[in-house]
């Protein structure tokens, strides 16, 4: 088993310096491999991004360690523009589908 130290963004083998640990992690030789693995391959950015994805996998949502870039009103309003294209079927309304999810 190895021991590593979860530092923001990056993980260190014991005894390299490093500033800022928060946790230190003692992983299964098969779990550090695929760890690496994956951060080599670049399938993610940092340690965080592979946990912050398994916990939000597990909540059910989304989860992540980037600050969000836009606002809630820019957003919003992308969700508007979007909408807009949603067209009922001709001769359906709203009450209809509205019954429909609830059967």
């Amino acid at each position: 088993m190895s021991r590593w130290l979860r530092s923001p963004g990056r993980l260190a083998k014991r005894g390299e310096r490093i500033y800022g640990v928060s946790m230190v992690v003692e992983l299964k030789p098969e779990t550090e491999r695929l760890l690496q693995e994956e951060l080599s391959k670049g399938h993610f950015e940092s340690v965080d991004e592979i946990i912050l994805r398994g916990i939000g996998t597990r909540l059910g949502r989304p989860l992540s360690d980037k600050p969000r870039t836009e606002s809630l009103s820019e957003i919003g309003r992308k969700m508007r523009e979007d909408r807009k294209h949603n067209v009922l079927p001709p001769g359906v309304t709203i009450k209809q589908l509205i019954e429909e999810g609830r059967d």
